[in-house]
């Protein structure tokens, strides 16, 4: 079983949980060419290529924000190397604050992506509602988990290697081992 990493807009930082899991766990990065003005088939192919250089069907893609996009948008692509996915706030593409220019990732799925899976949301997300996460979550046919307040749990949430995202995540490593 592998694990990669799917960072959102402008990549995750040093100080990201992400950054952090992937040190720490030996995650791998599905890197971009372009982290600051994506372009969702550039990394949609981007993450087909890599999936596909790995020849492996049990991945679990651990995505952030705009990687969730990504993952969900992308799932009919990828579905036969994906074993399992952990989504981290998603966003609302509809919301003032979600950048128009990079609206190639509009238009997200609204069923069942057909892999299992967690999504993890803030009660306090300024990207997306609870709401939002939770419907996205049902149609998606994912289970919902919320972190209480914890913005868009990034960088600035203040919450360093994030031990409570680790341990929701190994309830799905125990689910998919089941």
């Amino acid at each position: 079983m592998k694990v990669k990493i799917l960072p959102g807009l402008n990549n995750s930082g040093a100080d990201h949980w992400q950054s952090i899991w992937e040190k720490k766990y030996g995650f791998e990065r599905v890197q971009q060419d372009d982290w600051k003005q994506p372009k969702y088939n550039e990394w949609e192919k981007n993450l087909i290529d890599n999936l596909q250089r790995e020849n492996d069907k049990n991945i679990i893609l651990i995505a952030h924000s705009l990687g969730c996009l990504l993952t969900a948008k992308a799932i009919t692509k990828i579905e036969d190397y994906v074993k399992a996915i952990f989504l981290v706030a998603p966003p609302d593409t509809s919301r003032d604050i979600f950048p128009k220019e990079i609206n190639s990732f509009n238009n997200l799925p609204n069923k069942t992506l057909g892999v299992p899976g967690i999504l993890v949301y803030s009660e306090d997300d300024q990207y997306a509602s609870a709401e939002y996460s939770l419907k996205q979550a049902k149609n998606w046919g994912l289970q919902a988990v919320s972190v209480g307040k914890r913005g868009h749990i990034n960088s600035d949430s203040n919450i360093e290697n994030w031990d409570q995202g680790y341990e929701i995540f190994q309830k799905l490593l125990i689910n998919e081992e089941r």
